[in-house]
């Protein structure tokens, strides 16, 4: 049976199992995650770095050969509002990130925010 992992020990490790370049998108985009809001639990859940707002999954990276995707659950109610959004399944929505760039910090915030204020209603 799989389970939730939330051992900080474990995180840590996630992230040492990562490229160098993959590890500094991952960093960059779990701080901005955390920054915006701060109620966030990291998990470790399917190989990804799943992120659960009131025991609900939020969000998640997942890491590829030259991007990091933010995997925003219900990222298909937010797509008008932030075309940034790709993807086409009926709930989740995700933004890439290229490796060796930065990330875009007001982007993130501003789709936390938005879906945590979903996720409250």
């Amino acid at each position: 049976m799989r389970s939730v992992v939330r051992s900080e020990p474990v995180i840590h490790a996630w992230f040492d199992l990562i490229e160098p370049d993959q590890q500094e998108v991952a960093r960059a985009l779990r701080d901005a995650l955390m920054a915006a809001e701060p109620a966030l639990v990291p998990v470790v859940k399917w190989g990804n770095l799943v992120f659960t707002l009131g025991g609900q999954h939020a969000f998640a990276l997942a890491v590829h050969r030259a991007h990091v995707n933010l995997q925003v659950f219900n990222g298909a109610d937010l797509a008008d509002r932030f075309p940034e959004l790709e993807g086409s399944s009926r709930g989740s929505r995700q933004i890439k990130f290229r490796l060796r760039q930065p990330i875009d910090e007001p982007l993130v915030r501003e789709v936390v925010l938005a879906s945590a204020e979903l996720m409250a209603h």
